[in-house]
């Protein structure tokens, strides 16, 4: 069964869940971008200004342009957008489709199986209208 959120399934954030998502999704990832590129190394940018007031971001820092960043913010209920990952200056950098592979990961590992759409996620909605938003979702798809 496919996740019923558009993009991020905040289900998945519940702690007893996490460590599995957090590793399989990486792991995804790596496998994706794989054949493209060899690991590289460098230091992480350090964060100068306010992060956007967004359910999810997705910072983007080119090596060559710090401080500057690409920032790729959205909401629960907008789809997790791709994004370029830099490589070394110069490099293409291939594009990473993370909605594609966070559902890939939700239905390998079977998640669907392991959450309760009957109950609020862990941790709750932080907004009134997205908890409204996530239960008319959950009844349409049949999960509430």
């Amino acid at each position: 069964m496919a996740s019923p959120f558009p993009g991020m399934n905040p289900y998945l954030e519940n702690p007893d869940l996490w460590t599995e998502v957090n590793h399989r999704l990486l792991t995804a990832i790596a496998d994706a971008i794989a054949p493209l590129i060899r690991l590289r190394g460098g230091k992480p940018m350090p964060i100068l200004s306010e992060i956007p007031a967004f359910d999810y971001n997705i910072l983007i820092s080119r090596s060559n342009c710090r401080p500057q960043a690409q920032m790729y913010s959205f909401s629960l209920r907008q789809k997790i957008p791709c994004f370029p990952l830099p490589l070394k200056s110069g490099e293409v950098e291939p594009n990473v489709d993370l909605q594609n592979l966070l559902m890939g990961v939700y239905e390998r590992a079977g998640f669907d199986l392991a959450i309760d759409y009957i109950q609020e996620p862990v941790p709750p909605f932080k907004k009134k209208e997205d908890r409204v938003w996530a239960d008319s979702l959950l009844l349409a798809k049949g999960l509430r």
